[in-house]
């Protein structure tokens, strides 16, 4: 009986070291998948507003601070808020930043908050750090898992080790009065804990390491921001090349793409100026160009009436105003009063630069508006004005064409008469005084101030925007094209918003980070397109509208 009893007392203390033994396994293994489900939720949502930052400010009303793709500061404390700034590797490691980026108080396995670095170049400040596609993380990780190109790491710190001594922090997640904050060393090891950009992971937990962590790279980042900052350009962006269109009647010239996109150093927003002989490039987002009148690039031809031009009609620069002076005469009525005449004729004046940037003004309502009403234009020399008109063209030289359409009425005096009848006609000098000023022209969707474009400025968002044009719609261009002949064509569109694929007069490609691992910039377009894309004068082009390995250019069509 008594060695019976031992034996179930033995088998009971086996079973219940092995219940023991079992329960804490388990126990190990939860906290594991809490901590990784902690890391991937914090994840998502770092991702989510990187993302989410497109449509910040929306409607826009100071869309210059919009950044998509940008990240919060770490906190400085437990209390889950943002720091204002971190502009020092010290302060781009700490806390993450919960209540910032909208998600719960994400702990690891063991009820520690989350740990979060991030990379200088993502750090949400707009004006200072430019955030795009070409921007590159500098964190890099090594150890278990590696990965460079890495925007931010969020780690799990684990149970404290040895030597690591965490202070008590009270309800609001500030530490409380008297106590020091902590160094970092207090809750990371490793590489970890040094306030630099580099990051270690182990394959398993020990004495001496037990952080545990997970990467954001650039390629998963922009996955997720560009789609957004796509759907942007559409509303943001297509709509100053739309009143373009309606104010001057053609899309300006692209900006040629070689050498390249550039950067800020290699290629200054300044030298984003349309060419004549591109139908596909850049957009011409210059700031600052100059809008004159050009100078001897005027014109005066008759297209009606009973009068004649004699000589040769000169036009120049008035002031501001644009003037031309021409001779009127007729033929002898025999009066030696003079005889009178009308002379339907177009006067023109030449505004460059406007086909080659993003020129707009309004019409008419204002005194300091470029386009006058035709009532504002003088004349002298004549007896009446009839029938007048004043409108604008784009030439194929980019110039902007201004041109006054009237009816002049005029006496050509009797220059020499014989017995009280006249013999022959003078001339009647007449000039007309365009009171326009091109100063006042402005350009539109190239500032960083922008109230709806200024992120994609400031961002340099232009850099990675393709822009083609049908011919028929270029500066000089007949006004038309022909579907599947001449027209742009754009493959893989939704068929219920685009049933037509053919017949695009202009699109903006999206251009995305770079797929081929190619360093950018770049003076090569398949550096930045794929598919059809990166092939030029075949007005052929290829949309994607998931996230893919081969291709990831997002067509945004202008019209129709």
């Amino acid at each position: 009986m008594i060695a019976m009893i031992t034996m179930v007392a033995l088998i009971s203390a086996f079973l219940l070291a092995s219940a023991l033994s079992r329960t804490s396994s388990e126990v190990r293994l939860d906290n594991d998948r809490r901590t990784q489900l902690a890391l991937r939720e914090a994840k998502a949502a770092l991702i989510g507003y990187a993302a989410s930052l497109a449509w910040d400010n929306d409607p826009p009303t100071n869309a210059w601070d919009v950044q998509p793709g940008a990240l919060p500061c770490p906190s400085s404390n437990e209390s889950g808020i943002a720091a204002n700034s971190c502009t020092t590797a010290t302060t781009r490691v700490g806390r993450l930043p919960w209540k910032k980026i909208g998600s719960a108080d994400l702990r690891d396995g063991g009820g520690n908050i989350l740990w979060y670095a991030l990379s200088a170049n993502f750090v949400k400040n707009p004006g200072t750090t430019v955030i795009n596609s070409d921007t590159q993380g500098t964190l890099t990780v090594s150890g278990a898992m590696s990965a460079t190109n890495v925007v931010a790491v969020v780690i799990a710190p684990g149970a404290a080790l040895t030597g690591q001594a965490r202070p008590i922090f009270n309800s609001d997640g500030i530490y409380s009065s008297g106590t020091a904050l902590p160094a970092i060393s207090a809750y990371l090891e490793g590489s970890n804990a040094t306030n630099t950009d580099t990051f270690v992971t182990a394959t398993s937990s020990s004495d001496t390491f037990n952080d545990q962590l997970i990467t954001i790279t650039q390629a998963e980042l922009m996955a997720a921001v560009e789609p957004a900052v796509a759907a942007r350009i559409e509303r943001d962006v297509t709509p100053y090349l739309t009143s373009y269109y309606t104010l001057w009647g053609r899309y300006p010239f692209p900006v040629a793409f070689s050498p390249g996109p550039g950067t800020s150093g290699t290629r200054a927003q300044s030298s984003y100026v349309g060419s004549s002989s591109a139908t596909e490039g850049l957009l011409p987002v210059i700031y600052t160009p100059t809008y004159a009148w050009g100078t001897g690039l005027g014109a005066v031809t008759k297209t009606g009436g009973t009068g004649t031009i004699s000589g040769t009609p000169s036009c120049a620069l008035s002031g501001t105003s644009w003037r031309c002076s021409f001779n009127g005469t007729g033929a002898n009525c025999g009066s030696t009063a003079g005889c009178a005449f009308t002379i339907t004729v177009n006067v023109d004046g030449q505004v460059t630069n406007v086909g080659n940037t993003l020129a707009k003004y309004t019409t008419g309502l204002n005194v300091d508006d470029f386009m006058h009403p035709a009532t504002s234009v003088t004349t002298t020399g004549t007896t009446s004005v009839s029938s007048a008109s004043i409108g604008i063209s784009l030439l194929s030289s980019g110039n902007g064409r201004v041109r006054y359409s009237a009816t002049l009425g005029y006496t050509a005096p009797c220059a020499s008469s014989f017995f009280g009848f006249c013999v022959s006609l003078g001339t009647r000098a007449i000039t007309v005084t365009i009171p326009s000023d091109p100063a006042y022209i402005y350009t539109s969707g190239a500032s960083s101030t922008d109230p709806n474009s200024g992120w994609f400025i400031k961002g340099q968002w232009y850099r990675q925007v393709y822009y083609s044009v049908a011919p028929g719609y270029l500066p000089g261009g007949s006004g038309s094209c022909t579907a599947g002949t001449d027209c742009l064509t754009v493959s893989d569109l939704s068929s219920t918003t685009y049933p037509t694929t053919n017949d695009k007069h202009a699109i903006l490609v999206f251009m995305g980070r770079t797929l081929n691992a190619s360093a950018r910039p770049s003076a090569t377009l398949s550096d930045y397109l794929e598919g059809l894309n990166a092939t030029t004068g075949d007005r052929s082009f290829q949309h994607t509208s998931a996230v893919s390995p081969s291709i990831n250019d997002r067509v945004v069509v202008v019209a129709p």
